[in-house]
């Protein structure tokens, strides 16, 4: 791309595996366990000059332990 804001920004995504990973990573080193995130975005592919793609996406991940994500959580004392 031409005039990037930085060098990380200089190529159009091609999966959104990287961009899941970054905020995990960062949430397990600070001992946040039982998450779950998603993200609705767009990767671009090309099978040569002139021939690009551009495809939507939901992407999720649920790191820990999905059994105990629920909407009714109480606790008893």
């Amino acid at each position: 791309m031409i005039n990037s804001l930085s060098a990380d920004l200089n190529v159009m995504r091609p999966s959104m595996v990287e961009t899941g990973l970054e905020p995990i990573s960062y949430n397990l080193n600070r001992k946040n366990k039982d998450l779950l995130f998603f993200e609705l975005g767009k990767t671009y592919n090309t099978a040569g000059v002139g021939n690009y793609s551009e495809n939507e996406h939901l992407h999720y991940i649920l790191p820990g332990k999905v059994g105990q994500l629920t909407g009714n959580q109480t606790s008893e004392r």
